[in-house]
């Protein structure tokens, strides 16, 4: 049997030509295939892993920038509440020196007042013609103050101590308090133990008036002053 007869017989007899193959190729042989598919199967799953860790990868990147403009952010917020307290202390400063500039305008004002309503007392009382027993004074005796206070003598002869309340502007208001002061033991006792004893002689000094003061004031006995003078009398008050 030659050469071509016998590859005509493998040819046509597929068992023969299985048999033939597994003699010459060899078990290592024939699983190669099946070798190759398998390696292709993990390297296609290699792959599908890479991509999803590429994937997870972009994903993580695209949070960790997402962190980073956040975090800028936050950053421009803070940065923008701290210039905002700053503006905020600022402004605060700015108030509390306005404040105490205010305030210290309001204590010389009262005490500019104060020293008006003294000399004017005293100029009113001298031109009535009487006797001035003591300087006008600003007397604090604990329970309570005057602002202006003196001891005179009428043209009948009566020791009386005179007593002002001074207020840049005069209210109704001012008026009740004072009269109500004048009427309180404590306040009278506290004066008389300055060494002020006797009748009083009760004023309100303002440089401006509020509507009503006159009247009211008239009603309660009680004189009122300006800087030109006296404008009602004071009656005496024991």
């Amino acid at each position: 049997m030659d050469t071509a007869e016998i590859i005509r017989q493998v040819e046509g007899d597929p068992g023969l030509r299985a048999q033939l193959r597994a003699v010459l190729l060899g078990d290592e042989l024939l699983g190669l295939p099946r070798q190759v598919e398998r390696l292709a199967d993990a390297q296609l799953r290699t792959e599908e892993r890479l991509a999803a860790l590429v994937e997870a990868q972009l994903r993580t990147e695209e949070r960790l920038a997402a962190l980073v403009e956040a975090q800028l952010r936050t950053e421009e917020r803070l940065a923008a509440l701290v210039e905002a307290q700053r503006a905020t202390e600022e402004r605060i400063g700015t108030l509390i020196g306005s404040v105490r500039e205010l305030r210290r305008l309001f204590e010389e004002q009262g005490l500019l007042g104060e020293d008006a309503a003294r000399m004017v007392l005293a100029t009113v009382l001298r031109e009535k013609g009487w006797t001035v027993l003591s300087d006008p004074e600003s007397v604090d005796f604990g329970v309570g103050e005057a602002d202006a206070v003196m001891r005179v003598r009428t043209d009948t002869g009566e020791e009386v101590v005179a007593v002002v309340e001074a207020k840049l502007r005069l209210r109704e208001a001012d008026v009740r308090r004072w009269a109500d002061r004048l009427d309180t033991p404590s306040w009278r006792k506290g004066l008389a133990e300055a060494g002020f004893e006797g009748p009083l002689l009760p004023y309100v000094y303002g440089a401006a008036l509020y509507a009503g003061v006159e009247a009211l004031s008239a009603s309660l006995g009680i004189g009122v002053l300006l800087p030109a003078g006296e404008r009602i009398a004071a009656a005496s008050r024991t």
